[in-house]
C-alpha cells in the first residue's frame, strides 16, 4: 500500500558514522519496497555519494541543526539568522516534490519538522540523542517536537526517558537501530600466540564528549603495567574541528605513546578493522543513545567494553555479552582490558554472546518492519 509513496529524510550530517550507516540501510530498504526516497543533508559528505547510488534523490540545504557550539552567542545568532531562510527553503522542496511524509533523522535537526507543518505534511521525528547538556533549550525543543510530529521514534527507552509531556507519551515509539545480518557466525577467535600486541580500537567522531583522551589514559595504565598493547582510532574530527584531534596526539606524545596509536582517520568500511582488533572499547564520557558501533563489534565476536550509561545498558548485560565500566575512569577501563587478556575464555564467550545478542535483539530487518508499520499508520490515517 505504500508503493508510489514520497519520503523526505532530513538529516543533520553527512558522513558514514552510526546515525548516516542507519539512514543509507533504511533508505535502501524503503526503496526496495516501492517508496521514492529524497533526503537533505546539510553539507557534501561520504553519505552523499552512497545516497545518490542507491537511487536516493539528495538535496543539500541547511536543515537547521542544534550543534553543540549552538551555546556560544555568535553561534546562536548565526543559527537564528539562517532560520527562516533555510525553513523557506524546505517548504518550497517539500511542495515541489509533494512529499507524504517528511522524516526527521536526528532530534536536533528541526528545519523537515517546521517545513513540514507549513505544507501541512505528515511528519515523523526520529530521537537518536540524549540531550541533557541542552537543558536550556529542551524546555522549548519539547513542545515543538510535540506540535509537529505525528509519530516520535527513539532509538532506546534512555532516548525517550527524555519526554516527560503526557501528550507526547502517546507519540512514542522505540525502536533500536539494527545492523544488517552477517549470514553466518563470526569463527571462535583463535587463542593467541602471544606474539605481539593485543589490538585495542575505538570507533567514532574525534570529540571530547566521545572519551577518547579517557582510553589513552587507560592504554598509558596498561603499558604502565607491562602489558604490550596497542590502540586504534578511527574517525575524524567534525568538520574541521581538529582542535581535539591534536590534542590527543598531544596526550599520546606527552604519555610516551605514540608508537602504540594509530590515528586511521574516517574508514568507508570499519569492518576489517574490528575484524584484527582484540577488545572493542567504547569510551563515551556523556550517555549515548544506543551505540551503533558496538552492535557493529558484537557482530564481528569482538568483546566490547564500554561505558555504564545511556543505551548501552540496553545492549549490554555487564559480564554476560560484554563489559561496562564507569565513565571518565581510565583505571576502571585499564582494569577491565587487562583481566580480559589474563581470562580469554572469559573474553571469547562474551564475544560469541555478543554475536548473539545482535542476532536475536538488533537486526536491520527487525528495525526495518517496524519502521513500516508507523509509515503505513501515519501514512493512511486520516488528516
Amino acid at each position: 500500500m505504500l508503493k508510489g509513496k514520497k519520503v523526505l529524510f532530513v538529516h543533520s550530517s553527512a558522513s558514514l558514522y552510526g546515525s548516516d550507516r542507519c539512514l543509507f540501510w533504511i533508505t535502501r530498504d524503503l526503496i526496495e519496497n516501492g517508496i521514492e526516497v529524497d533526503v537533505v543533508l546539510p553539507f557534501s559528505g561520504p553519505l552523499e555519494a552512497e545516497l545518490q547510488d542507491s537511487g536516493v534523490n539528495v538535496h543539500l540545504i541547511d536543515p537547521i541543526v542544534f550543534r553543540r557550539n549552538i551555546k556560544q552567542p555568535l553561534e546562536m545568532a548565526r543559527f537564528m539568522g539562517n532560520a527562516i531562510p533555510a525553513v523557506g527553503r524546505l517548504r518550497s522542496l517539500i511542495r515541489k516534490r509533494r512529499f507524504d511524509l517528511v522524516h526527521s533523522n536526528t532530534g536536533v535537526v528541526i528545519g523537515g519538522a517546521i517545513a513540514a507543518r507549513l505544507t501541512g505534511t505528515r511528519h515523523i521525528w526520529h530521537f537518536r540523542e540524549i540531550l541533557s547538556e541542552f537543558a536550556f533549550l529542551w524546555r522549548l525543543h519539547e513542545p515543538l517536537v510535540s506540535a509537529t510530529s505525528d509519530e516520535i521514534i527513539c532509538i532506546s527507552r534512555a532516548v525517550a526517558s527524555q519526554f516527560k509531556s503526557q501528550k507526547l507519551q502517546r507519540k512514542l515509539n522505540v525502536i533500536y537501530d539494527g545492523i544488517p545480518a552477517s549470514g553466518t557466525p563470526p569463527a571462535k577467535r583463535p587463542a593467541r600466540d602471544n606474539a605481539g600486541p593485543y589490538r585495542l580500537i575505538s570507533v567514532g567522531m574525534l570529540a571530547p564528549y566521545k572519551g577518547q583522551d579517557i582510553l589513552i589514559g587507560a592504554l598509558g595504565k596498561l603499558v604502565e603495567r607491562g602489558l604490550d598493547v596497542e590502540l586504534d582510532l578511527v574517525g575524524d574530527a567534525f568538520r574541521g574541528q581538529t582542535v581535539f584531534q591534536q590534542q590527543l596526539k598531544e596526550l599520546a606524545r606527552d604519555l610516551g605513546l605514540q608508537d602504540r596509536i594509530r590515528f586511521l582517520g574516517f574508514q568507508e568500511d570499519i569492518g576489517p578493522f574490528l575484524e584484527a582488533a582484540d577488545f572493542f572499547i567504547h569510551p563515551s564520557t556523556r550517555p549515548e543513545g544506543l551505540g551503533l558501533v558496538i552492535l557493529e563489534a558484537m557482530a564481528r565476536g569482538v568483546p566490547v567494553i564500554a561505558t555504564r550509561h545511556g543505551g548501552a545498558l540496553e545492549i549490554i548485560k555487564d559480564g554476560e555479552n560484554g563489559f561496562l565500566v564507569p565513565p571518565n575512569d581510565d583505571l576502571a577501563m585499564a582494569v577491565a582490558v587487562e583481566d580480559l587478556i589474563r581470562n580469554p575464555q572469559r573474553a571469547n564467550d562474551a564475544g560469541s554472546a555478543g554475536y548473539e545478542t545482535v542476532v536475536t535483539r538488533f537486526s536491520l530487518r527487525e528495525t526495518q518492519g517496524n519502521l513500516l508499520k508507523i509509515y503505513h499508520r501515519v501514512m493512511t490515517a486520516e488528516a
